[in-house]
């Protein structure tokens, strides 16, 4: 027996007994496994399982962007193609097909996997999950050479003032971008020479605006030991770049005072100009009086 496409119940007849045990103890290992799935629910379209997995995530808003990005390439290529008529040489065509770099295909094909793991996890999909064992391009890093001393001491000299606590920042404690801009003084500890990330700086996009956020894993989460030269560097750095703050807010608080004494003083000049017109006024009437009086008299 299974069930058709509507939902009805079907049997099913053999000539041979055999063949109807077969047919029974595929049925049993399906059931038991849980790699069995109605045909009516594996005609779900893969756009709408990729829909079900994006809405799941608990991600950062950024991230959410992200997967939405990466998954534009899946949807356009399987649209409303049934979940479970997608194959394991499907994907393989897929993933050859894709104009990206390497690196770029596996955060692709993650969260592909992710969509028919949904599929699997709803009872849309009986069996593996088809991305299981495709082939990704491989990548190639290329090698790293920390940069010397002097290099790092010829950057810092090349650099604005603003950004050269950033590159003490990224010689001395390698940390990501992101890291990097969270840090504040308070994360330093000068006595042990260590400096704790325990949270990053997520940029403002769209209309979500910047704000502190955990670090991108549990891992990241971390004390990272440092030297007297980043420290050194590091505060005179954010001495520096705090004080050229403070001076911009007090020349910026200076232009909007003197735009207000000037605002206030043109306010005041109208003011008079219109008292002088009525005085003038009067003082005409008063003129204009004592000569009707004089020709009276």
């Amino acid at each position: 027996m299974g069930e058709h496409a509507q939902g009805k119940e079907l049997s099913r007849s053999f000539e041979r007994k055999a063949d109807a045990e077969r047919h029974l103890v595929d049925m049993q290992h399906r059931l038991l496994t849980g790699t069995d799935a109605p045909p009516r629910l594996g005609r779900t379209p893969f756009s709408e399982v990729a829909l079900r997995y994006r809405q799941r995530g608990n991600w950062r808003p950024r991230t959410h962007r992200t997967v939405e990005e990466r998954l534009r390439y899946a949807i356009a290529h399987f649209g409303d193609r049934p979940i479970a008529s997608i194959r394991k040489g499907d994907v393989q065509s897929f993933v050859s097909g894709l104009p990206l770099a390497p690196n770029t295909v596996r955060v692709v094909m993650q969260h592909v996997s992710g969509v028919f793991n949904t599929a699997l996890d709803d009872g849309l999909l009986g069996g593996r999950n088809p991305c299981d064992g495709v082939r990704l391009p491989r990548v190639d890093a290329p090698p790293i050479f920390p940069m010397s001393i002097e290099q790092v001491d010829a950057l810092l000299a090349a650099t604005a003032e603003p950004f050269k606590a950033a590159i003490v920042i990224g010689a001395g404690l390698g940390l990501r971008q992101s890291e990097a801009a969270g840090l504040t003084v308070d994360r330093v500890d000068f006595l042990r020479r260590s400096v704790t990330i325990d949270r990053q700086w997520q940029q403002a996009t769209g209309s979500a605006t910047g704000a502190f956020t955990s670090p991108k894993t549990e891992a990241s989460t971390r004390i990272v030991p440092t030297d007297q030269w980043v420290l050194e560097k590091y505060t005179h750095e954010a001495d520096l770049a705090n004080k050229k703050n403070a001076l911009a807010q007090a020349e910026q608080k200076l232009e909007r005072t003197k735009r207000e004494n000037a605002a206030n003083l043109s306010q005041k000049n109208a003011d008079w100009a219109a008292k002088k017109q009525q005085l003038d006024l009067i003082d005409r009437r008063v003129t204009n009086y004592k000569s009707q009086i004089t020709h009276c008299t």
